[in-house]
């Protein structure tokens, strides 16, 4: 995913020490991340999924209604 390299020869293990403490904050987040984009994209596809059903639903009424519409203004119609 990602990598970082660093020369620690010229480095105390103290330094040494603090940027290993630094990298595993950083491994850490970026988990977190991956983890929160996971669950974006799962939330994300599941809106969406109820957003479609929700749209043919109403695509149905609304077609069911035009229908009853059409065929009372053809019985209106055919008694004149």
């Amino acid at each position: 995913m990602w990598s970082f390299s660093c020369d620690t020869a010229d480095m105390s293990v103290q330094e040494r020490d603090s940027v290993s403490d630094m990298l595993n904050v950083v491994k850490t987040h970026v988990n977190t991340l991956e983890t929160f984009r996971e669950d974006h994209s799962s939330i994300a596809t599941s809106i969406e999924e109820k957003a479609n059903e929700i749209c043919q639903q109403q695509y149905r009424v609304c077609f069911a209604q035009y229908s009853v519409q059409v065929n009372v203004q053809k019985i209106i119609f055919a008694r004149y």
